[in-house]
């Protein structure tokens, strides 16, 4: 009984010391995430000018050599009929709302380029954008509309496709996934057991992911779904088909490269330390992939999979954020990626970090505008798509 004693007595005594030591590592690093944050807050200070000169959007196929500046301003928006959670680009904009409805819009090239009355873009990224009252004085509005609504969701849009100029697919929470046929707004459906909260386009196939273990293939010629259950431990919150192959997001912060005819993963990567979901993975050629972390990380395009780089302080903390890079002719990317505080964050390659101030508290989703160099539109909780372009130099127009 004594020597019993003995051994619960230093086992205590290890315990407390151990204990002693994890208070300790658990101290240092509190102050650790303090002195980090003191420096993140310190590089968000804003350095974007409060007035720039935004020529024109450069067409992708101009041979132009504009000498480029370092902001974007606001060259066109617009109300929807409802927030929209996710956009996508094609020979239209497409917005999947809240409401259930796709929207469709063109964008124009409608800014001068050489008029002796050039108009200054004013804004500032501390000043939400409120109404159209800044553009009164420029060229028309770039974004109108461009068809009546595609409507037959009865639930929130999460991801919409371009599979070619005239059929979009839809991923929506009712439990549904839609192919439409734009010329006659009408739409095929494929019922599902679970709400998709993402779906991408593989060959003949749409594959839908539901935050759960399960994923959801729909072959187009056949109509039928199978679900496929991943043999991984974590839910799958997000897939897109990529240049490296289809990715699945998941719920403990990894990204998969799987083969869904196989029902085989390739590779796991752990991204996120903190272990958070991932939100979006967007993008083809460059991938960018966005966590409940907080951060942005541009995916390498080689594989196997590995992290390019990493981008702080997208203020993303549990919101549906996405992503993107916008290419400028090769010579420069930003990274680009919604937040929870009502901007959309733009980090740069020289590792400077501008905002872009919304109306709406929440900015959801970003792409990219294939048809012009160096601008992307944004949607927000408030309802409103914007138009952002980058401001080229003048004096070489």
């Amino acid at each position: 009984m004594i020597k019993y004693n003995r051994l619960l007595h230093k086992e205590n005594d290890n315990l407390k010391e151990e204990n002693a030591r994890l208070s300790h590592l658990i101290h240092l690093a509190q102050e650790r995430i303090k002195e980090l944050s003191g420096n993140l807050q310190k590089n968000q200070v804003n350095v974007m000018p409060t007035i720039t000169v935004c020529n024109d959007l450069m067409e992708t196929s101009s041979k132009r050599n504009e000498r480029v500046t370092s902001s974007f301003a606001s060259a066109g928006q617009l109300q929807l009929s409802s927030p929209a959670l996710c956009l996508c680009d094609g020979p239209f904009i497409a917005a999947g709302e809240t409401n259930g409805s796709i929207s469709l819009w063109s964008a124009s090239q409608n800014i001068p380029i050489k008029a002796t009355n050039n108009t200054l873009f004013r804004f500032s990224s501390e000043t939400s954008v409120t109404s159209n009252s800044d553009l009164k004085l420029s060229a028309p509005n770039p974004l109108s509309k461009a068809s009546e609504p595609l409507t037959g969701h009865q639930d929130p849009i999460t991801s919409v496709h371009w599979l070619n100029s005239d059929t979009i697919s839809s991923a929506s929470l009712d439990s549904t996934i839609r192919i439409w046929d734009i010329q006659k707004s009408t739409s095929q459906i494929f019922q599902i057991s679970i709400p998709a909260v993402y779906h991408a386009i593989l060959d003949n196939s749409i594959l839908a992911v539901t935050c759960s273990k399960s994923i959801f293939s729909v072959d187009m010629r056949e109509g039928k779904p199978n679900e496929i259950t991943l043999n991984d431990d974590s839910a799958i919150t997000s897939v897109a088909s990529t240049s490296l192959g289809l990715l699945l997001g998941t719920s403990d912060g990894s990204i998969l490269l799987y083969d869904p005819r196989i029902n085989k993963v390739y590779q796991k990567l752990q991204i996120s330390v903190a272990k958070l979901p991932i939100s979006k993975i967007s993008g083809h050629d460059s991938v960018t992939v966005t966590s409940f972390d907080g951060i942005v990380r541009l995916i390498g395009n080689e594989l196997p999979l590995f992290v390019e780089k990493e981008f702080s302080r997208a203020s993303i903390n549990g919101s549906i954020i996405g992503s993107c890079c916008v290419p400028l002719a090769n010579r420069d990317d930003f990274i680009i990626s919604g937040s929870n505080i009502g901007k959309a964050i733009v980090f740069s390659s020289s590792d400077t970090v501008k905002t872009l101030s919304h109306v709406g508290g929440i900015v959801h989703d970003c792409v990219p505008l294939k048809k012009f160099v160096g601008s992307f539109v944004t949607c927000d909780s408030a309802g409103y798509l914007v138009m952002w372009a980058r401001s080229f130099d003048q004096s070489l127009a």
